[in-house]
């Protein structure tokens, strides 16, 4: 492990909990980092609870979009 995986899951968690999101992690840097990256490259973004956010090639945030249900 390298801490760009230790620095990006606890940039991403950050992230979240500032925006009042949570995010589940299992203890394992390399386990989460993997699973955020992979959900992110399968979807093109990661969907919280209140928004959308979006990433670049760098998995720097550059888009966040608010989620509507239903309408």
């Amino acid at each position: 492990m390298s801490g760009k995986e230790a620095s990006f899951v606890w940039y991403f968690a950050r992230l979240l909990a500032d925006e009042g999101e949570t995010l589940s992690l299992s203890g394992d840097i390399m386990q989460d980092y993997q699973y955020i990256k992979g959900t992110i490259e399968n979807q093109g973004y990661w969907a919280g609870d209140k928004y959308r956010y979006y990433f670049d090639t760098d998995y720097n945030i550059f888009y966040v979009e608010e989620r509507t249900f239903g309408e």
